[in-house]
This record gives structure tokens, sequence and C-alpha cells, in this order.
């Protein structure tokens, strides 16, 4: 990623910020298990080991099959926040 020099902010190319593809979630690992995931739409929920349920988007999973989560499968996974509340990043198999 190139940087402007005096705000080290990245810089702007074809009018986007460039992004990575891989997630930048990081903290501590939580695990869950798959509620249900809908391969057509890209999402479905996890439920943590704590009881609470959390929303995971097909982009959040680690590897090449990003839309093959299967429900109650075991998960682990980094909690962050979103504009809609918490949700599941750097979503990997256990």
């Amino acid at each position: 990623m190139d940087y402007e020099e005096e705000t080290a902010a990245p810089r702007q190319r074809g009018g986007k910020q460039e992004q990575n593809e891989e997630s930048t979630a990081s903290g501590p690992r939580a695990t869950g298990e798959v509620k249900w995931f809908n391969v057509s739409k890209g999402f479905g929920f996890i439920v943590k080991d704590d009881g609470d349920e959390i929303f995971v988007h097909f982009r959040s999973i680690r590897g090449a099959n990003r839309r093959g989560l299967q429900d109650g499968q075991r998960v682990s996974f980094v909690v962050a926040d979103s504009d809609k509340g918490p949700q599941a990043e750097d979503v990997a198999p256990e």
C-alpha cells in the first residue's frame, strides 16, 4: 500500500482507498457453532459459547471455501463492532 508522506494516510487510487482482501480483525478469539448460514445470500449467524448470537458475512470467512460454513460447524473468530452491532471477523473452522 502506498502512503501519503505527510499524512501517513493510504494513498487514493481510482477515487477509492486501497483495502486488503484479508480481514484486519485482531483481538482475542472466541469460539462457537454455526446456527445457520445461507450460502446464496452469503451470511448467517454463529452462537457463541456464551450463548449470544453473532452475525457472520462470507467476506469474514478465512480460506478458499468462503461460502462453505455448515450448520452446526465449530468455528473460531474475532468479535468486531460494526454499524449494525457485533460481527464475527476472521472466521476459521476448528
